[in-house]
């Protein structure tokens, strides 16, 4: 009776005692998100954006260390009563006191961040090594804003913003949730939502969202965020200035403050500290900023010690934004305790880095020695040099029993939300709360629950007449009918009706239907259909369409059928809808087109990540078009030239009417790439410098046949501090030449100042000129520096400018480089977020009259 009296009793001697207060500095302001840790458990807590807490604790004596980034660690004794509750408790934070004595700069005669960060960054593999797995229990919080509307934006959708989404200006939104987080090397993580709550309004919530994922960012990667380059990656001293500020001793350990500056100003840098600890060169805390076109972040993270490895136990994210004519706030806070983690028994022992410049004789001895048992060489004296050396023999021997990379995933990540996530009581959640809320996130749930009353029973309402309906409006503008019940199920859209002129039809006009059944996030049955009217020629074109995606959206059959109007151009040239206004407004019109009647059917696999293979059969009757009007609307003086291109290899390119089988095979090989496991969802994840490989062939019967093949290789290449290298190499020939000028090599040809924002084309070429039956070389580069001309202004930057060079060729036939196409070409990219403009100098070569091109650079 007695023990089971203990264990009813035991929670409550556990949580029944509670311990409220603010954190301030030396001037008492907060300071927001101060993290408290209990001494020698696994407990801990944040102080909210008022520098608020509250930490519940075990009666008796409680050791609790208060840590905030810039400030000495508080450790302070609390004695508490069973059930006790003390309230208002202040603990006031000292700027971290450092010591610029302890550290010899004499020795090579440079700042000691130097060499602090030179071993931190050799350190870094083996930080990301060093768990074999771990578990533990997040609280996660984000909360913004949006703090101010321009006049315009509050014209253009304010109002529509508060009656649609019931977002209002000033109002603070909050969500939380309590996340367990489960961990497994090399990049396997899981992560199971046990509660989350928010107040936002009923018309933004689903039944599966939002669930907030704690935060896994790992400075010890080489880039943070995807784009951001990490002060401890590889690269780091090619961006960043690093200098020391002191140090200071915590618990028997030296701990150094460094300062991080980027060389220059760039989005992807940042600017701020990192405290390190020295010996296992791990991260003790870090506070860095950035700052792009939207706005300005902040990010600090605390680390922890367990089990002799430096763990995360607090994140915050700060930013202030602007975007669309709204100011935003938002903070996004992650708070990890209760970990259980199991360390990977070959780092154990931390290695000793020693500094090779001050005993060059002792580190070119361990240079030379054999690594013959690489868990034995960590245990020793080692040189960065030598420690990469082992690394990378550790990195191979598991790579062999790496079971997840053998089957081609890179990383695996899963999110499961218990059913009963969003159905705690309040009770529940003062208890879980890690971060009390503020006065305005508590009237912002006040404020929530109130409406929700009147929203839900709003929503019940409008949920009798939430099927769409069909007005006569939608035949001219276009709807989409979605039936779709959380992603899946039927769809149908009626596309908005779209037109155009051309010399062989006059005006036209074109509508799409399509019905979408989506079976899975990543497979689906649709069916489609277009339908071309061409008024003056009075025919109807269109085609209907069947496709499958299958197997995780790996595989793609399609089966079409129809009568078109095509371009003599397989290339990217000129947009139909450019083209019309060319033809219309100045009676110009560049492109040439004929009608195929067709039937074809498609077939694409991604046999596994770094390979895909695809296939096409069609069958297909081609028809000559002649021009049936001769001029557009507006200088009509001029006349349309004939429907039919010209060409410098082939004298007369009309042709009869003609039928084809034609057989297209292409392997493309993304060496590399991997796959991404998302809920179970297959992502194809590139790797640095991703190079793809296509290999094609096409194989041509009927009416003048032919044979060709092509072998097309694409990369870009990451210069770190020059910026980064785009290039693209297409080679063709043919085993028998064709015959109909349709069925030459075209090329992404331009004959007007206006050109795509595609990585690769000519300013200049001539769109039909140039095409070719003979064998071809095609090779563009384009080289996009991190800083040029404009680029160097800070303001230019931030606002979204980039510069590029480019660099393009074409040779055919003998394949004489001294004859061949060339241009060079200097761009902006950015202006008004969208547009740019390039110049061109074309050609170098005698292909056609040598000048200066200025082009402006569209978003499409």
């Amino acid at each position: 009776m007695k023990l089971l009296l203990l264990l009813f009793l035991l929670p409550v001697t556990l949580i029944g005692q509670s311990l409220q207060g603010k954190v301030i500095d030396s001037r008492k302001d907060a300071l927001a998100f101060t993290s408290i840790w209990v001494e020698n458990s696994n407990q801990g807590t944040l102080a909210n954006e008022d520098g608020n807490f509250e930490i519940r604790l075990k009666s008796g004596k409680n050791k609790l260390v208060f840590r905030h980034v810039g400030y000495a660690p508080q450790v302070i004794d609390v004695d508490l009563d069973l059930d006790e509750k003390k309230r208002d408790f202040v603990v006031v934070m000292q700027e971290q006191a450092v010591s610029l004595e302890e550290v010899n700069i004499r020795a090579l005669k440079e700042d000691p961040a130097i060499g602090i960060m030179r071993r931190m960054i050799s350190m870094a593999p083996f930080h990301l090594k060093e768990l074999n797995a771990y578990q533990a229990k997040a609280y996660v919080k984000g909360g913004g804003k949006i703090t101010s509307i321009t006049k315009l934006a509050d014209l253009a959708f304010g109002k529509q913003l508060e009656k649609d989404a019931g977002i209002k200006v000033g109002r603070t939104y909050v969500l939380e949730g309590v996340n367990q987080v489960e961990y497994k090397r090399p990049n396997q993580v899981k992560e199971r939502v046990i509660s989350n709550r928010s107040n936002l309004p009923l018309a933004m919530k689903s039944a599966d969202a939002p669930n907030l994922r704690a935060t896994q960012t790992n400075f010890y990667q080489p880039k943070v965020w995807g784009a951001l380059i990490s002060p401890i990656s590889p690269q780091a001293f090619q961006f960043y200035n690093f200098s020391f500020l002191g140090s200071f001793t915590q618990a028997g350990k030296t701990v150094s403050k460094i300062q991080v500056r980027p060389k220059s100003f760039s989005v992807d840098l940042f600017d701020g500290e990192i405290l390190v600890v020295e010996d296992t060169w791990s991260i003790y805390s870090l506070r860095l900023h950035f700052k792009n076109s939207n706005g300005n972040y902040t990010l600090s993270q605390q680390n922890a010690e367990f089990q002799g490895v430096w763990m995360p136990v607090s994140y915050e994210m700060r930013a202030n934004m602007q975007a669309l004519g709204l100011g935003f706030s938002v903070n996004y806070v992650t708070q990890i305790k209760s970990y259980q983690i199991q360390v990977n028994p070959a780092f154990l022992v931390k290695p000793q880095i020693i500094e090779e410049r001050l005993d060059k004789s002792l580190a070119k001895e361990i240079d030379r020695t054999p690594v013959k048992d690489a868990k034995k060489a960590l245990e020793r004296e080692i040189t960065r040099r030598k420690l990469k050396r082992v690394l990378k023999k550790i990195a191979k021997e598991e790579k062999k029993v790496d079971t997840l990379r053998q089957e081609g995933f890179s990383s695996v990540y899963e999110m499961k939300v218990d059913s009963l996530a969003d159905k705690k009581s309040d009770d529940f959640w003062n208890e879980a709360r890690e971060v009390p809320l503020t006065e305005a996130e508590i009237k912002g749930f006040k404020e929530a629950d109130s409406l929700y009353v009147f929203e839900r029973a709003k929503m019940t309402k409008d949920s009798l007449n939430s099927l769409p309906k069909f007005n006569a409006a939608q035949l001219f503008f276009g709807k989409r009918y979605n039936y779709e019940k959380n992603g899946l199920g039927n769809s149908f859209t009626i596309g908005m009706f779209g037109g155009g002129f051309t010399p062989v039809d006059g005006f036209f006009l074109n509508r799409e239907l399509s019905f979408n059944h989506q079976i899975s996030e990543t497979d689906y049955i649709r069916i489609g259909g277009n339908a071309r009217y061409s008024f003056i020629r009075n025919v109807v074109n269109g085609d209907v369409s069947f496709e499958r995606k299958s197997a995780g959206g790996r595989q793609l059959v399609n089966f079409s059928l129809g009568s078109q109007l095509v371009n003599f151009s397989s290339a990217k040239t000129m947009p139909i809808n450019l083209n019309s206004s060319t033809a219309l407004f100045n009676s110009t019109s560049y492109l040439r087109f004929y009608e195929k009647q067709f039937v074809r059917i498609s077939y694409k696999y991604q046999i596994r990540a770094p390979w895909q293979l695809s296939g096409e059969l069609e069958y297909r009757q081609r028809n000559a078009l002649e021009n049936v009007v001769e001029h557009g609307w507006y200088q009509q003086e001029k006349r349309f030239l004939p429907n039919y291109p010209v060409s410098s290899e082939l004298a007369d390119t009309r042709f009869n009417r003609h039928d084809q089988w034609s057989l297209g095979m292409r392997i493309v090989w993304q060496p590399g790439a991997s796959w991404r496991l998302v809920n179970q969802v297959r992502r194809l994840n590139q790797p640095v410098n991703p190079l793809k490989v296509q290999l094609e062939s096409q194989f041509v019967m009927g009416s003048n046949g032919f044979s060709k093949v092509g072998l097309q290789v694409d990369q870009t290449i990451n210069l770190n501090r020059l910026g980064s290298l785009a290039y693209q190499v297409r080679y063709e020939d043919y085993f028998v030449k064709p015959q109909y000028f349709m069925d030459f090599t075209h090329f992404n040809g331009n004959e007007i100042t206006i050109i795509s924002s595609l990585p690769f084309g000519f300013s200049a070429l001539p769109m039909y000129q140039f095409s070719t039956a003979e064998r071809s070389l095609v090779f563009h580069a384009k080289w996009s520096p991190r800083k040029f001309i404009y680029t160097q202004s800070q303001w230019f930057y931030l606002y979204g400018i980039r510069e590029h060079l480019r660099f393009s060729g074409l040779n055919k036939g003998e394949m004489n480089l001294k004859n061949g196409y060339y241009e060079f070409a200097y761009g902006l990219q950015g202006i008004f977020k969208a547009f740019g403009i390039e110049v061109a100098k074309q050609p170098v070569g005698n292909w056609v009259p040598s000048k200066w091109k200025v082009s402006l650079t569209m978003p499409f």
